[in-house]
């Protein structure tokens, strides 16, 4: 700022140009104002920044390295305030070794779960020697889970152990019912099984020898396909022991009762698996279809009691009078 007294007496113009130059002056001086400074009492509350921690490595993790068959593993660090079994874990991370076989030699001997590592005077870059066999490695299965809905529909029929269909030719339901049901009994199959060719026995016809070696014939093709059988041969042979079941009408066969087919073909079985020829069969049929049937009469005006015991005619057709 400049103030010239002597000109502004000189003239009033000058002195208000003068005057008019101090008074922008002075406004100017009046908005520049000095920058606060921090009182010394506010320092004692001014906490200085925090220094970052420096990572160092103490004397209680020593580095070793372990040598294992062919490989070497560097740079483990041995935590010497836990116990062993925590670098073993960390040696079966490393190796597979489960740590119950790892033998980890060291000074004085095999290195122990409770040994202290005080006491073993473990050196930083020490190189420690380990012996033992690692897990076997789980290998990846060569296919994938396999659900069964994803299955073909004749894989389906195998996995859920369902047997095939069979069928119709023509009418033939109450036949097709009846083999699928009698199909279901495994001791039944198993005593055709070992029905042949040649075990026709005395007292049994041919017609009834070859409705037994249909039977048998169909209960096979049923065990070896997944997919629906035609019982032709079984069909042809049925009607010719029993010719009721070829009845037609308009030319079509009729239908026909599945109790009655059953009742024809089980009599037939334990005809044919009854004989002597397949005398290890008789029992069987007697037990799966054979029924017991005793009555008991009380007469009052008598003494004597009458029991008599019916078996089922379908198996063997006997039955027996006891009196006393």
């Amino acid at each position: 700022m400049r103030i010239n007294w002597a000109s502004a007496s000189g003239s009033s113009r000058g002195a208000r140009r003068e005057f008019g130059v101090v008074e922008r002056e002075t406004y100017a001086i009046n908005i520049r104002r000095p920058r606060a400074r921090p009182l010394a009492c506010a320092a004692p509350f001014l906490s200085p920044p925090a220094s970052k921690p420096r990572l160092h490595r103490t004397a209680a993790m020593p580095t070793v390295s372990v040598k294992w068959q062919k490989e070497v593993f560097p740079g483990i660090e041995i935590d010497t305030t836990q116990p062993p079994i925590v670098f073993k874990s960390q040696l079966y991370t490393l190796t597979g070794v489960p740590p119950e076989r790892q033998k980890i030699m060291v000074k004085g001997g095999i290195l122990k779960d409770d040994a202290d590592w005080s006491t073993l005077g473990v050196k930083e870059g020490q190189k420690l020697m380990m012996i033992g066999t690692a897990d076997e490695i789980v290998k990846a299965p060569e296919k994938g889970p396999v659900f069964v809905e994803d299955l073909p529909e004749e894989e389906q029929v195998v996995a859920l152990g369902h047997s095939a269909g069979l069928y119709n030719l023509g009418n033939t339901c109450y036949m097709n019912s009846t083999l699928q049901c009698l199909h279901s009994v495994p001791e039944l199959k198993s005593a055709l099984l070992s029905y042949s060719d040649t075990a026709r026995g005395n007292g049994v016809d041919q017609a009834s020898h070859n409705l037994t070696l249909a039977t048998r014939n169909t209960f096979g093709e049923l065990d070896q396909s997944v997919r629906p059988v035609a019982p032709l041969q079984f069909l042809q042979t049925l009607r010719k022991k029993y010719p009721q079941f070829a009845q037609q009408h308009n030319n079509v066969y009729m239908q026909q009762d599945a109790e009655e087919c059953w009742t024809q073909l089980v009599y037939t079985l334990s005809q044919t698996l009854t004989s002597d020829a397949s005398e290890s069969a008789a029992l069987s049929m007697k037990q799966l279809f054979g029924i017991d049937l005793v009555s008991r009469f009380s007469l009052p005006l008598s003494l004597y009691l009458i029991s008599v015991c019916i078996i089922c005619p379908i198996c063997v057709c006997y039955f027996s009078l006891y009196s006393w």
